[in-house]
């Protein structure tokens, strides 16, 4: 007789899977350091993913390798996923405004000046307004 396991987990909700708590104990101390991985999981109260150090042992198994999988899984609509916003580049202009790079996980800077009118499409005034909003890390 064949057994089939099915894991409810692998069959949820994308909604489900993006407001899984993430409470970091462990569920198997058998685990160790050694077996943990820079992951990202999302934060839907903030509409981006953070970073967090995670192994098979623990308790919340609904976290994605890369950054850019949990942004479109669970932060669709935030800011930080977008294309950065295109402006005009005055001559000899020495300004510069903010974008998010979503596959390496950080802010750019980027030659041209910050326009009020293209807040809310991956550009800022500032490289910690863009950071706070954006960035994975939580320290």
């Amino acid at each position: 007789m064949i057994r089939l396991l099915v894991l409810p987990f692998l069959f949820s909700t994308v909604s489900g899977f993006c407001n899984d708590p993430f409470t970091g104990k462990l569920y198997n101390t058998r685990c160790t350091r050694l077996e943990w991985e820079k992951r990202y999981k999302a934060d839907p109260n903030n509409n981006k993913c953070v970073e967090i150090e995670w192994n098979p042992c623990k308790e919340s198994i609904n976290v994605d390798l890369v950054l850019e999988d949990c942004l479109r899984k669970c932060a669709s609509n935030s800011t930080c996923i977008k294309d950065p916003a295109e402006v005009a580049i005055p001559e000899n202009s020495h300004k510069y405004h903010y974008y998010f790079d979503k596959n390496e996980g950080t802010c750019y800077s980027k030659k041209g000046p910050y326009e009020p009118s293209k807040k809310g499409q991956n550009h800022f005034e500032k490289k910690d307004e863009c950071e706070k909003t954006c960035s994975p890390r939580t320290t």
